[in-house]
């Protein structure tokens, strides 16, 4: 692309480096004249120019001493004011780090007064979900309104009064997608909306349009790893990556979108999922919780609870766990499923049927989760397929219980094997079995205080909705409605 790029407040000076720099991605607004660029190298030398006169703090955040190199970490901040016309031209053939507009550092940005739109197409229940509440309850927080449209569910209560819009977003028709962009645009307009944030796949579509049509950034959250085995399902799942910012809960996520659909480093933000650490502490459990928890369960006195939390549903791997119990036989343990049936039971049916005579528990939904770890001794996930993170056992770590999970997807990131937790082959019953001996061989006070301390210092839902509203400062920033 054949533009001049000003850099306002700092010039990178001439150095043969310049030779490896690549365009990754290049946007201008309409009036902020905004440039946004990857620096792929490990140095540059930046030559400060003072700040235009009346900028916030009089110093630009990537603004060094002259002839100083500094490593910038890539999506590091520089400083542009659009409205100085004295610059230094920048050649064309730049790459770089996002730059954005005025002083300061992003996460300082403030949202007060901005009105943030969630999009997704239900709010009946799962880990979506619950982070848009977490996300709402943050930003009220810092004097934004969080407004959410979907097609309702129990879920929606939670929200406060006139902060939810019903709409029939729980739909793939291609006509229905097309009316609900025109719903949203006007509920956008109406709203007085600075960004759109969408959590799933088919309201994405609809979103996306939206805020193009009314010029308002858009951000997604790439909340699964999406079948992608055909170039339809690749062209639907796309829509995600056409955001302005694609939000990954994991690392492993973030390769996925990489590799499968090529979107650039630069648009990428990494934000694990977060657990409420205040909830989920066994401090704030009563000590003799058990009792009652495993009467109602119809748990024997003695019996020690292996916990596998989450809906019902084949992707979770409920065959795998009664399958293990049948090699834990000569251990005195129950299975205990927790969740929401997803289906109209016969799944549910189907699994109480291969469990047979074994020592299993389906209990439901629960939303008293804290008090159900409390009452467990293991935790298991035995997802078939990679999941994109795995809060439940981030939730495990934080109640102080070992956990068992799957050797793939976002569990590598959550659980230090041998440590906190232990990683087993995938899908393999007898591997799961042994993990499920050693976890509970292991579990014990220091287990317990390393699993607390691992969460606690990185997957908070602090960590998170800072990192998230981070996120939404960068784009209020660059891109003002």
């Amino acid at each position: 692309m054949n533009f001049a790029r000003r850099l306002d407040y700092a010039t990178i000076s001439d150095t043969p480096k310049f030779k490896e720099l690549q365009w990754m991605e290049y946007r201008q607004g309409d009036s902020s004249n905004i440039v946004l660029i990857a620096i792929p190298i490990p140095q540059v030398r930046l030559l400060p120019r003072a700040p235009p006169p009346g900028s916030s703090g009089g110093r630009a955040v990537g603004c060094y001493p002259e002839g100083r190199w500094f490593a910038p970490i890539l999506g590091s901040h520089f400083v542009l004011d659009p409205a100085r016309r004295d610059q230094d031209i920048v050649p064309a053939n730049w790459g770089g780090c996002r730059v954005t507009v005025g002083g300061g550092d992003a996460k300082s940005v403030s949202l007060q007064g901005k009105t943030i739109l969630h999009v997704l197409p239900a709010m009946q229940g799962g880990g979506a979900e619950q982070n848009v509440l977490e996300i709402a309850a943050a930003l009220r927080d810092a004097g934004a309104r969080a407004l959410v449209a979907s097609a309702g569910g129990r879920m929606a209560a939670s929200l406060g009064e006139g902060d939810h819009v019903r709409l029939p977003l729980d739909t793939k028709n291609p006509a229905a997608l097309w009316r609900n962009s025109t719903r949203l645009s006007a509920l956008i307009a109406e709203e007085g909306v600075d960004l759109v944030h969408a959590h799933s796949r088919a309201p994405a579509w609809s979103a996306h349009f939206a805020a193009r049509r009314r010029g308002r950034p858009f951000v997604s959250t790439f909340h699964g790893v999406y079948g992608a085995g055909n170039t339809v399902k690749r062209a639907y799942n796309r829509i995600m990556v056409r955001a302005d910012r694609v939000i990954a809960p994991s690392n492993f996520v973030a390769e996925h979108i990489r590799t499968v659909y090529g979107c650039p480093e630069a648009r990428i933000r990494v934000v694990h999922q977060g657990v409420d650490t205040a909830i989920f502490d066994p401090r704030a459990v009563p000590a003799d919780i058990r009792i009652p928890v495993h009467a109602a369960w119809a748990i024997a006195d003695g019996v020690r609870v292996v916990l596998l939390p989450g809906r019902l549903s084949r992707l979770k791997g409920h065959a795998v766990l009664i399958e293990a119990m049948r090699e834990l036989a000569d251990e005195d343990l129950a299975a205990v499923f927790v969740g929401a049936d997803a289906g109209n039971g016969a799944y549910r049916r189907e699994m109480e049927a291969l469990a047979g005579n074994l020592n299993v528990r389906f209990v439901g939904h629960r939303d008293d989760m804290a008090v159900v770890y409390a009452a467990s001794d293991v935790v298991v996930s035995a997802s078939v397929r990679p999941e994109s993170f795995g809060r439940v056992l981030a939730e495990a770590g934080a109640m102080g219980l070992p956990a068992v999970a799957p050797d793939h997807g976002g569990a590598r990131e959550i659980l230090v094997h041998g440590e906190t937790g232990w990683l087993v082959a995938p899908g393999n019953p007898r591997a799961l079995a042994t993990g499920i001996r050693m976890a509970l061989s292991a579990a014990g006070p220091a287990l317990a205080a390393r699993a607390r301390t691992w969460v606690e210092g990185r997957f908070t839902r602090e960590k998170t909705n800072a990192a998230t509203l981070s996120v939404y400062g960068e784009l209020v920033r660059c891109c003002p409605s």
